[in-house]
């Protein structure tokens, strides 16, 4: 999928959001209980500076939440 932001519909502008962002909620929600049961951890969410100043060049799967576990 290599749309513009004018292009892109919002069934696929959800999809992108779903994956995306859902993905870092859920990782958080499950393993945020665990760390705390074993005393502590960090969690790291990387995002690309297209999460803050986005582009029209850009198409949009590449304005997206990137994570690392």
């Amino acid at each position: 999928m290599q749309a513009s932001n004018l292009d892109t519909t919002e069934e696929e502008w959800d999809r992108i959001v779903k994956i995306n962002l859902r993905s870092v909620f859920l990782c958080c929600k499950y393993v945020i209980p665990e760390m705390i049961k074993n005393g502590g951890g960090v969690i790291i969410n990387n995002s690309s500076v297209a999460g803050l100043v986005g582009s029209f060049s850009l198409p949009i799967p590449q304005q997206k939440v990137e994570s690392s576990p």
